[in-house]
């Protein structure tokens, strides 16, 4: 850790009591805090600064890590270039928080030391924490589903409250597992468990009303212990901080018990996601690369749709249902002084008709027009010719 102190010193890293997070987790409508095994950030809510005036705006994005104390406490490990480019009212609240002697630390810390090596030696090699990974996983989860059952078994892919305890005692330890309860366990959809149950020729008993229960039911009994425990865990851990009055909260460590119990969270959702892929005999990397690719797709203006008429160019891709293309020709369309340079495609199909796609505009006729009228006048639109196909007449009606 000898290097480390080297960088530290060279004003790379300041230390800040981690109470400073109450100060931005009191005020949800205007920061986000993110908090992980090893890093967290603090940043400004985008909703809340673009709502500001100009002169009311306070900036501040943060990176940190952690620092364990001697006496097993943690500190924050502030990245000081982000620090000081926040706004001076932000700087301001951090100053009655700094730590100074840097005696109280140890000096064999194996969490700052993955911060450490990550965001100042730049070793990227160094893996995510286990909120992101949990997070990822319901993603990859979530897709699969959608794309196989046409719904999610999951409400949300990621809960921007998703944090590691903030104090080491009992209740901020359940008060971590409380939000992982509302993100996972409350998070559960029955319709897609059906549609599962459904897939897997399992008949769910009609009494059952808890989705967890119910998952249960359609799992391989080897896995029930791997997948459904830890889920359960996290509701009996969460219990106290959901249900009646809680007793005095008492010295614990929050922070990497939370952490195992995590751990096994993602051990668990691994085995889920494999579970479903079974189930589903889709893969959770198409679906994913699927789901990537449809929310790319652009837009339907549906207010403007009654405007396609019969004799709009575009209307001639109604010619083409049914049909199956035989082969593609693709290329670049010949230039003249009506056609500026664009791309051409021609589509063949096995009954013989053709159908070329090019881009037509009005570009030559706002050549001498300022900028903001070639802009607001500029169209692009499709150029379609359907070539009908050769039909043979029938001579024998004919006569």
């Amino acid at each position: 850790m000898g290097n480390i102190a080297g960088e530290t010193s060279m004003n790379l890293i300041e230390f800040y009591e981690k109470d400073i997070l109450a100060v931005y987790q009191n005020n949800p409508d205007k920061y986000e805090i993110y908090t992980d095994n090893f890093e967290g950030r603090i940043s400004v809510r985008d909703d809340y600064y673009e709502a500001l005036l100009q002169e009311q705006r306070n900036f501040i994005d943060v990176q940190f890590g952690f620092r364990t104390k001697k006496d097993g406490e943690l500190a924050l490990a502030v990245y000081v270039p982000d620090l000081k480019s926040s706004s001076d009212s932000e700087q301001n609240k951090w100053q009655g928080f700094k730590i100074k002697d840097e005696s109280i630390f140890e000096k064999e810390d194996e969490r700052f030391k993955l911060f450490f090596n990550r965001y100042i030696v730049g070793d990227w090699n160094i893996d995510n924490g286990v909120l992101f990974k949990i997070q990822l996983i319901v993603s990859e989860i979530n897709s699969l589903t959608e794309m196989t059952l046409n719904t999610s078994l999951f409400k949300c892919d990621k809960d921007v409250y998703l944090a590691f305890p903030s104090a080491e005692n009992d209740h901020k330890y359940q008060d971590a597992h409380k939000t992982v309860y509302g993100f996972l366990l409350d998070g559960l959809q029955m319709p897609a468990i059906k549609r599962l149950a459904l897939i897997a020729n399992t008949k769910l008993d009609k009494e059952i009303k808890k989705t967890l229960k119910a998952l249960k039911q359609i799992l391989p009994v080897r896995l029930h212990e791997e997948i459904i425990e830890p889920l359960r865990n996290v509701s009996n851990k969460r219990g106290p901080a959901a249900h009646n009055t809680r007793e005095y909260a008492n010295k614990f460590p929050a922070f990497s018990q939370f952490n195992s119990d995590m751990e096994e969270i993602y051990k668990s959702l691994n085995l889920l996601k494999e579970a479903i892929e079974k189930i589903t005999s889709f893969s959770a990397e198409v679906c994913m690369k699927r789901k990537n690719k449809l929310e790319m797709l652009p837009k339907f203006d549906l207010a403007r749709k009654k405007e396609i008429q019969p004799n709009y160019s575009i209307y001639k891709f109604n010619e083409i249902v049914g049909k199956t293309i035989e082969k593609v020709e693709i290329g670049f369309r010949e230039n003249d002084k009506y056609h500026p340079d664009n791309e051409l495609a021609f589509l063949h199909f096995t009954d013989g008709s053709i159908l070329s796609i090019s881009i037509a505009s009005n570009f030559i006729q706002l050549q001498d027009t300022n900028k903001q009228e070639f802009s607001n006048k500029l169209k692009m639109q499709f150029h379609l010719n359907f070539v009908l196909p050769l039909i043979k007449n029938n001579l024998e009606d004919k006569k």
